[in-house]
């Protein structure tokens, strides 16, 4: 059964990380499903940035709303667009 980081890293989007910055409150969690080398930046007030596979679009999307306003993703440009657009489509914005 592949796990979450083995089904967001297959894929064939041209951007096959993300950087994540995710809230205090789910570190030990992310760290947990992605290892202590996925975090690229920590911060005083406990949050941290991750380096997170995004090569599967869906599987990343599921992860990434699954967080719901606990992660936001800060890097690369086409990523951020990517989930605005997302959203925006949620949001039925046009």
């Amino acid at each position: 059964v592949p796990t979450d980081r083995q089904m967001m890293a297959a894929g064939d989007y041209e951007h096959s990380v993300a950087i994540v910055r995710v809230d205090a409150s789910e570190v030990r969690g992310v760290t947990r499903e992605f290892g202590a080398a996925a975090i690229v930046r920590q911060y005083d007030d406990g949050s941290a940035e991750f380096e997170v596979p995004c090569s599967n679009h869906y599987a990343f999307r599921l992860w990434l709303f699954a967080m719901v306003d606990k992660a936001v993703v800060v890097s690369p440009p086409e990523v951020c667009d990517l989930v605005t657009g997302w959203l925006d489509e949620l949001a039925g914005v046009k």
